[in-house]
């Protein structure tokens, strides 16, 4: 109950929430400290710095790669691994459309659509639990995300009436996302177009860097069900394992 963001909501809670957890901080460069100065990883943001002695990462490696420098540099293989590693979703769009009432249950469907003619092809009813807000929420054909927002909004809107009928001409709001443009998600620089799940588990995620300090984590590094929810458990409970051993 209450979707994903409750999973989050709890997690940071449990953590610490403001006390232990740092919001907005981008980070540019992660250093490796040298023994004589006491072994572990220093992280450079744009506002200050940090020290540790381990880090985790655990945002997409394409992303890593291509925004944070490392000091010294990774070994050449991990930054060409982790440069070609597949962002799930990082080349997907979804789109939201609101209504003032759920016309589609009130006609009897389900409100799921599939279609190859887009904009949307994948498309489900997202009613609020309280049942007072109603909404279709999919799966886009990014192929439009160079439209003006306008165009796109109009070319969805159209198709909804081709489905639903003319009930559907008169939305509440509209509001899309394409993740090839959202700059903590794929690098806005140079982005590579990736077969799905180029890279995602390789063995280069295996094993930590600067000295065993550096873990680098996250769903696209699991061998299992990468790129998705269960592989951020499983990459979590990889790297946990490790640190546990590490602290023993």
């Amino acid at each position: 109950k209450g979707g994903t963001s409750n999973l989050v909501r709890t997690l940071y809670a449990k953590i610490g929430g403001d006390e232990k957890v740092l919001l907005n901080q981008i980070v540019k460069e992660i250093k490796q400290i040298p023994a004589a100065e006491g072994n572990g990883v220093e992280v450079v943001t744009a506002d200050s710095s940090y020290r540790a002695k381990k880090v985790v990462t655990t945002i997409p490696p394409q992303l890593l790669a291509n925004t944070v420098k490392f000091s010294p540099p990774l070994p050449n293989e991990v930054k060409q691994v982790a440069s070609t590693t597949h962002t799930w979703m990082g080349g997907s769009m979804k789109g939201a459309i609101s209504y003032a009432k759920p016309f589609w249950k009130d006609a009897g469907n389900s409100g799921a659509l599939y279609s190859y003619a887009g904009p949307f092809v994948q498309m489900y009813d997202q009613t609020s639990t309280d049942g007072k807000h109603y909404a279709l929420v999919g799966f886009m054909d990014e192929s439009i995300a160079s439209l003006p927002y306008e165009e796109r909004k109009k070319r969805v809107v159209n198709q909804l009436v081709r489905v639903f009928g003319d009930d559907a001409r008169e939305p509440l709001d509209y509001k899309d996302t394409y993740w090839g443009e959202e700059e903590f998600t794929m690098p806005v620089k140079n982005p590579q177009r990736l077969s799905a799940h180029r890279n995602n588990g390789h063995t280069v995620y295996k094993q930590p860097y600067f000295g065993g300090n550096l873990y680098i984590a996250g769903t696209e590094t699991s061998s299992q069900a990468g790129g998705y929810m269960e592989g951020a458990v499983n990459s979590a409970n990889f790297v946990f394992k490790q640190l546990k051993s590490d602290f023993k």
